[in-house]
């Protein structure tokens, strides 16, 4: 199951981003959304779309799986050299990595083979024959130092697939059947999730929903609304006008403020006069301009560190072709000025937490079991290790994603149970 959880990463990932595509998001609904509105998909079109995510799921998924198990049999070609190693290595792989359920080694000279099976490694006879065929072709491909990977097979019902690694030594190399067994759970799991089939009613307790806009939140109007914390420019303002504004209007304001000319970007403008301080810039605008919005022009402060361009770049499996929101939020520049504390611990209230992943191997402390305090806080849905993953993935290890927080701990806290569901508190009494 360790594996699997890295894999609904990909899933929850892709399914948001597909759902973000069906319902589009309007900063400036819902005025614009009056105006301008879209039929709602119907049932036969939903249930297209429902099919379509599903197949992008099912192929992200084998597609993550391949990637991340060519990096494993590369580093495992590198030991070609060493039986002793090859086969202690192969064994360790196969205790936090399930899905490796025959890794063998390639001869080119000889010919011959030496394999590490995996106890509940059990093909039907017509299964193994597929296999036997392809670890021929993988073999005829190791021998021309090439890589080789085959088609995931039973083709109705996908179940394996054999892969293999070239090792440095000509037509030497690895070769692995890999469990696909992944793929009809992500199935199962994207059925309940999408909706296609009809969701059953699990757990013990009753739920009811309520409106998200019944929730209050604070508004920052200015810089003294968030003190010792925001500060800008006192005599400056941010203007955002409907369309831009001429050079006779520009002239005018210039005037009456007695400024420099503005600086602008499309239809913004940052004024700053030499008299008036930004509440009175904003009187004056809100009074003769009918803006947009206007706000202070706010300071944004370096830290004591200064950055060079040069980022961190981890050698996680999947980072560099997987995790491509990191680079784009500065995380890898980020990491250079911090990359967490071990005295940070981050408590998550989900659905617990996988205790035994490979990924998150030293980051977790004891935790607690809110559905079931007799018991460890274990992950039976896969959301709570989806988080702390993001958060605290081991980083720089050559397994699986990058998490956000190189150091620091996950305190695992289980509070939803199987279905989704958060377990009433219930008093001694009761």
């Amino acid at each position: 199951m360790k594996w699997f959880r890295w894999a609904l990463v990909g899933v929850v990932g892709i399914t948001a981003a597909a759902m973000i595509g069906l319902y589009p998001f309007n900063e400036k609904a819902p005025r614009q959304a009056a105006e301008r509105t879209s039929p709602a998909p119907g049932p036969k079109e939903e249930q297209h779309l429902k099919q379509m995510m599903l197949h992008r799921d099912m192929t992200a998924t084998e597609r993550l799986i391949r990637m991340d198990t060519k990096g494993h049999l590369r580093a495992l070609a590198t030991h070609k050299v060493n039986p002793d190693k090859m086969t202690s290595s192969a064994a360790e792989l196969q205790k936090g990595h399930q899905q490796f359920k025959s890794i063998l080694w390639f001869d080119g000279t000889s010919g011959r083979t030496k394999e590490v099976r995996a106890a509940q490694y059990k093909p039907s006879s017509e299964e193994q024959k597929q296999i036997a065929s392809y670890i021929v072709y993988a073999k005829k491909s190791l021998q021309k130092g090439k890589a080789y990977e085959s088609p995931a097979f039973p083709q109705k019902n996908p179940k394996f697939y054999i892969t293999a690694e070239p090792a440095k030594q000509g037509g030497d190399g690895v070769i692995a059947v890999m469990d696909l067994g992944i793929l009809g759970k992500v199935k199962d799991h994207q059925h309940k999730n999408l909706r296609l089939i009809p969701y059953p009613k699990e757990g013990k307790y009753k739920v009811e929903s309520v409106e998200t806009d019944t929730l209050r939140d604070i508004t920052v109007k200015t810089g003294h609304d968030n003190e010792k914390a925001s500060h800008f420019y006192e005599n400056e303002i941010v203007v955002t006008f409907k369309r831009g504004l001429t050079t006779q209007d520009r002239k005018k304001i210039m005037n009456d403020l007695h400024c420099r000319p503005p600086q602008k970007i499309v239809n913004t403008y940052i004024f700053r006069s030499d008299t008036m301080t930004m509440n009175e810039l904003k009187d004056y605008f809100l009074k003769n301009w009918q803006p947009d919005y206007v706000e202070p022009h706010y300071l944004y402060m370096t830290n004591e560190t200064s950055l060079d361009d040069t980022p961190i770049i981890p050698n996680d499996m999947l980072f560099s072709e997987y995790q491509w929101n990191l680079p784009i939020i500065d995380t890898t520049r980020g990491w250079k000025l911090s990359k967490g504390a071990n005295d940070v611990i981050v408590g998550i209230v989900d659905t617990g937490v996988d205790l035994q992943h490979p990924d998150l191997k030293g980051r977790l402390l004891k935790g607690y079991n809110v559905v079931d305090p007799d018991k460890e806080p274990l992950d039976d849905v896969g959301h709570g290790t989806h988080v702390a993953g993001i958060i605290a993935a081991n980083t720089n290890n050559n397994e699986g994603i990058a998490g956000m927080m190189w150091n620091g701990k996950i305190l695992p806290v289980k509070a939803l149970d199987k279905s989704g569901q958060v377990r009433p508190i219930l008093s001694h009494k009761e």
